[in-house]
């Protein structure tokens, strides 16, 4: 039953990545840079290991960062991830001067 649990969410993933890629591509960039910041936002609410992993590595590199800053950073973080996610699914309609 975990076996047909997986397969489901690696399906989900896989579409989700695809309309994304679509999406990215037809949208305006002003658009997609605030697309990473609300989906990273998301993100980061949602993705309750990985937000935690990711606050320890920050807290490694700043170790002052903690309440506020350590939310903000975190957030940063997320969007900063997802910004990169977008700009990759763009490359496919980008020319050799563009990239």
């Amino acid at each position: 039953m975990a076996s047909r649990r997986n397969n489901t969410a690696d399906h989900i993933a896989v579409a989700g990545y695809k309309v994304a890629s679509m999406l990215a591509r037809v949208a305006p960039s002003k658009l997609l840079e605030g697309a990473s910041v609300a989906v990273g936002s998301s993100l980061a609410s949602a993705m309750k290991h990985n937000r935690a992993m990711v606050m320890r590595h920050l807290q490694r590199v700043d170790p002052s960062l903690s309440g506020k800053r350590l939310d903000a950073a975190t957030r940063h973080a997320f969007a900063s991830y997802t910004r990169y996610y977008l700009e990759t699914f763009c490359l496919p309609s980008q020319s050799t001067s563009q990239i």
